[in-house]
């Protein structure tokens, strides 16, 4: 059975929404071809940070700290056939 969010009460809100209410952020690591495609696509890889790298992306929740971010030209041409 699938709930859509029509059945959800209204204090409910997606994890991006409930993470940027309490002053969050929301990272995403060690994405296939196909879910680059889509946030590609989706134009929103303008909205999430994306890394490669686990570390890469627990630095980036600390000023200073060195991380290397996502470079989409450098994972299609790692990706290719």
């Amino acid at each position: 059975m699938w709930i859509t969010s029509i059945a959800l009460p209204r204090r409910h809100c997606n994890g991006l929404e409930c993470s940027a209410r309490a002053g969050g952020t929301i990272k995403l690591v060690y994405l296939n071809r196909r879910n680059v495609e889509l946030l590609v696509s989706t134009k929103l890889a303008t909205i999430f940070e994306i890394f490669n790298d686990e570390q890469d992306a627990v630095n980036s929740f600390f000023p200073g700290r060195e991380i290397k971010g996502f470079d989409i030209l450098e994972f299609v041409k790692t990706q290719k056939d």
